[in-house]
């Protein structure tokens, strides 16, 4: 029977090889696994660690005006029906609204809403800008059709907002409040309107939302 051990000098320095090889594959795959598992434990600590979500979830006044006020109700997180993002990402519910609509927090960060009538988008690039939107733009839903138009967006705003007013005179006195208790400094519309049309138009085709049946939601 031939040996089976190795000759010298050129078989022993193989099997050498394949040892360290071996080992730095097996500490390249480690590392990779420790980023991935660092990757998703660090996308998820974002819910956690919004500040201005952690104020409202824990301030009895600071989450009824964004809910009965804004209609921004952190805890309806029940969407209408089951969904998933079409690339299979991580999909979190945050929010939610009186229509039935919910906001979602998807795996790279940005928020996505979807409405109660097949409808969904990118609103926010993360759970800060998302807040600061519906309290700085509490007509967003009349505003999105006309993106990326940011002027016509600013038009669509200055009509709904002016009619929101004529039901809820003390609306602006409202947003006031909110903005400090949140600590949300200067909330500039023109700002969050060129920021909500960046995300409907360059943001959204990159989160496909579908439903159960495996149908996408339409846009905005």
């Amino acid at each position: 029977m031939p040996s089976t051990s190795p000759s010298p000098g050129v078989s022993s320095l193989s099997c050498h090889s394949l040892r360290n090889s071996h080992h730095h594959s097996n500490v390249r795959f480690c590392r990779r696994a420790d980023a991935s598992r660092h990757a998703g434990l660090s996308r998820w600590r974002m819910v956690y660690r919004s500040a201005m979500l952690y104020r409202i979830r824990k301030n009895t006044r600071a989450a009824a005006l964004p809910a009965v006020v804004f209609d921004f109700d952190v805890t309806r997180l029940d969407p209408v029906e089951p969904v998933r993002l079409a690339s299979g990402g991580e999909l979190r519910a945050v929010a939610g609204d009186a229509s039935g609509g919910t906001f979602f927090l998807c795996d790279g960060g940005p928020v996505l809403y979807a409405d109660s009538e097949g409808g969904a988008a990118i609103v926010a690039a993360d759970l800060d800008a998302v807040i600061r939107l519906v309290v700085g733009v509490p007509t967003c839903p009349d505003v999105v059709s006309d993106a990326p138009d940011v002027k016509a967006m600013r038009a669509s705003f200055e009509s709904s907002y002016a009619e929101l007013k004529a039901g809820e005179p003390g609306i602006d006195q409202v947003r006031a409040e909110v903005i400090a208790e949140l600590e949300l400094g200067q909330v500039a519309v023109d700002e969050l309107l060129a920021s909500l049309s960046r995300c409907l138009t360059e943001l959204s085709p990159d989160y496909v939302l579908l439903n159960e049946n495996g149908d996408e939601y339409d846009p905005l």
